[in-house]
């Protein structure tokens, strides 16, 4: 749960993790998150985001992994009964899903390529 970019600047510094978590939605957005991703990979460690919020967190957070992580893996936010793939997404209108292999596949809509589900956010 570390947000700012020192606290990863120092930890990639001393060695202290293998791997690096920041999440889009908690630490400053894509751009800050973007600017630890490469700090701590040039450090020789691992960035794979945190992606325990919501849907557009993961989104953006799947986003930003593929664009400059060299991991092969990304958290999924998925624990039932309580936290399933349709209460993480409510204000979308398509839940994020893995295909039959595991894959998340990227969308090609435009932006982070989801619509928001307009009945949902009215109530």
């Amino acid at each position: 749960m570390n947000r700012r970019w020192h606290d990863f600047r120092e930890m990639a510094d001393y060695g202290s993790l293998d791997v690096y978590q920041p999440d889009v939605a908690l630490a400053g957005g894509i751009t800050q998150v973007k600017k630890i991703g490469e700090l701590v990979q040039g450090s020789g460690h691992i960035f794979s985001p945190h992606t325990w919020s919501n849907g557009i967190g993961l989104l953006a957070n799947l986003h930003l992994s593929v664009a400059i992580s060299d991991c092969p893996y990304i958290e999924f936010p998925y624990d039932p009964p309580a936290w399933t793939n349709e209460r993480r997404d409510f204000v979308l209108k398509e839940t994020v899903k893995p295909n039959g292999h595991g894959e998340l596949i990227m969308s090609d809509k435009p932006g982070l390529g989801f619509e928001l589900d307009d009945t949902a956010l009215a109530k």
